[in-house]
């Protein structure tokens, strides 16, 4: 499979920058997790690790508009948990 992503990239990409993207997306799976718990560290947990690959990205050459792409789940994810429910509260609220 990183053959194929290697391939397909215009840029070569690193073999450690695969596994580290790799390790982020499994790490990303248990803060989802996390937040289907209702607790609040599945969120920040979130935002951490788009920073790390904000980071990675910049870092292996990516452009910064691409890089900065990997926030956008971070905000839309905190709108939502923004959003009001039936008793006025957020859900963010809930959280634990």
């Amino acid at each position: 499979m990183g053959d194929l992503i290697q391939e397909s990239s215009p840029e070569p990409i690193p073999k450690w920058a695969l596994y580290a993207m790799t390790f982020i997306g499994m790490v990303n799976i248990g803060f989802a997790v996390l937040i289907l718990q209702w607790k609040k560290i599945g969120f920040y947990g979130f935002a951490m690790m788009s920073v790390i690959t904000f980071i990675l990205n910049v870092f292996m050459g990516q452009d910064m508009m691409t890089s900065l792409m990997g926030f956008l789940g971070v905000l839309i994810l905190y709108a939502i948990l923004q959003i009001n429910g039936r008793l006025g509260k957020s859900t963010w609220e809930y959280l634990e």
